[in-house]
């Protein structure tokens, strides 16, 4: 069975979500590891004193991977022979859901990458 993304709507769009090897490349190149973006993502941050807090999720590493996981999405869906008509920097610029639950789904993309295929 072939996985397909996570879709999610923003705009008024319904719009893919894929994190694979390429969309990890990109991460780990911006953020020297995955491990770092994945703490940005979900608001961890480490205090003074060697403990995690959690705060909000950080805007930078959302506004990077979302378009990065929407290109991977596109080019997923293109691979599996289905037609796509998505501006990514139109979505992006009406993207109309709250911050978190953004942060969330591409969190939920993210994690699809390391659950081992049966």
């Amino acid at each position: 069975m072939v996985e397909k993304p996570i879709f999610i709507t923003l705009a008024g769009k319904k719009v893919p979500l894929w994190c694979d090897i390429f969309a990890l490349n990109e991460i780990q190149e911006e953020y020297g590891s995955i491990g770092t973006f994945e703490r940005k993502l979900l608001g961890v941050v480490e205090t003074e004193a060697g403990k995690f807090t959690k705060t909000e999720p950080d805007m930078k590493a959302i506004i990077f991977a979302l378009p990065v996981m929407i290109r991977e999405g596109i080019r997923k869906l293109e691979a599996m022979g289905e037609k796509t008509d998505i501006d990514v920097n139109a979505v992006l610029l009406d993207a109309d859901m709250p911050f978190t639950l953004l942060a969330g789904y591409i969190h939920d993309a993210y994690k699809r990458c390391f659950i081992s295929k049966k």
